[in-house]
């Protein structure tokens, strides 16, 4: 699920904004559609009148929606094939793939990663596919948000033309992201709960091979809606969410399928637009932090959190690209390559040297809304 647009005479108030909040109710004059997006009713708004949010958590709710939730307006020039298929010559080789919504559907892309002929390898055909990861023996995860507010985590296996191998039941709510661990439990960080997003969204855990939660864990005070996730080596589980109050925050989850609180991360540098958590070879948490209409973002990298902080970051590499809002990304194990998936120019799958930053060094237009991208293999865990 990744913000929609709102249009110039669309003023949000603090009723709408509590649309979002657990205290929200669906049958409001704003309303969260089935499909997530906000839509203006007719009259005055629920809530006391007059009392509007800052220009800040307008701007910052109003491109979550355009981001995480882009059913309408969608770009055009998606290709959706009639049915998935995939390069034989290509399974089985170092792959990079990419979910992405259009005005005809949505699917899962697939390239090989060491192609410099852009040529898509395989397509996946999703309703509306988010979040992705993969695992070591190749298998493809993809957290679905259907439209229908049928959530789920669909599992594919190589050669990812078949339909789904298994299906994890998300009981009730709109998954955004998805990780697997080293001993394959998978993590679904839920956006919020479905249809309505009145209530604030959840990680929920599920077994190797099981499809059934074996642990769920919230805290409403401190993590509203969820964005991303990932693993350590350890099975220690970082999250990117938003609190009540729209700000960009981070959490750590221990235990796995014994797991039962979230444990709130501090920094000292502002998380101005946090969306996507990643760890690399090295065991350092990485978050992207989009800086807004600088031209680049930040791969802010810190070390492992101590009593609850991650402290300061121990390096920031700048990604530049013009384009920026970058809803996902992931690093590649074989050539220390950084992926971002940016919904800006198109939707734009791009290539980035993780040590150096700077300029892409590969752009694919994948034309539509992209929502997540995974690695094959994946660099942790």
């Amino acid at each position: 699920m990744k913000p929609k647009h709102i249009g110039k005479n669309f003023t949000l108030t603090s009723a709408s904004l509590a649309i979002l909040a657990l205290s929200a109710s669906c049958s409001g004059p704003n309303a969260v559609t089935p499909n997530g997006t906000l839509e203006r009713a007719q009259g005055k708004p629920a809530g006391a009148p007059g009392q509007e949010t800052t220009i800040q958590q307008q701007v910052v709710l109003g491109r979550i929606l355009r981001t995480l939730r882009p059913y309408e307006s969608m770009p055009s020039g998606l290709h959706v094939a009639t049915r998935s298929f995939m390069d034989p010559r290509a399974v089985g080789k170092r792959l990079v793939f990419i979910s992405t919504f259009g005005s005809s559907g949505g699917v899962v892309d697939i390239y090989l990663e060491a192609d410099t002929h852009q040529k898509m390898v395989g397509q996946i055909a999703a309703p509306a596919p988010e979040g992705l990861a993969t695992e070591a023996d190749g298998k493809l995860y993809v957290a679905n948000s259907t439209a229908s507010n049928v959530g789920n985590v669909l599992v594919y296996a190589p050669p990812y033309s078949k339909p789904p191998k298994r299906t994890l039941d998300d009981m009730g709510y709109f998954p955004n992201g998805v990780a697997v661990s080293r001993r394959g439990v998978v993590a679904v960080a839920n956006f919020c709960d479905a249809p309505s997003c009145s209530g604030a969204g959840n990680v929920v855990f599920y077994r190797k091979n099981s499809t059934e939660p074996c642990a769920t864990v919230a805290d409403a005070t401190n993590f509203f809606v969820f964005l991303n996730d990932a693993f350590d080596n350890r099975g220690n589980l970082y999250v990117t969410a938003l609190d009540p109050n729209y700000n960009f925050v981070i959490g750590e989850v221990r235990g796995g399928c014994r797991a039962t609180t979230i444990t709130p991360l501090t920094t000292t540098n502002m998380l101005h637009e946090a969306y996507a958590v990643q760890v690399d070879q090295w065991g350092r948490i990485v978050v992207i932090n989009y800086t807004g209409g600088s031209g680049y973002d930040v791969l802010d990298v810190y070390e492992p959190p101590k009593n609850g902080s991650l402290g300061s970051p121990i390096k920031d590499i700048e990604v530049v690209d013009g384009i920026t809002l970058p809803v996902d990304y992931v690093f590649s194990a074989s050539n220390g390559a950084v992926y971002t998936a940016e919904q800006g120019g198109g939707g734009v799958l791009n290539s980035f040297d993780f040590h150096g930053g700077g300029t892409p060094e590969r752009s694919i237009v994948v034309g539509g809304a992209p929502q997540g991208v995974a690695a094959y293999p994946p660099l942790v865990p």
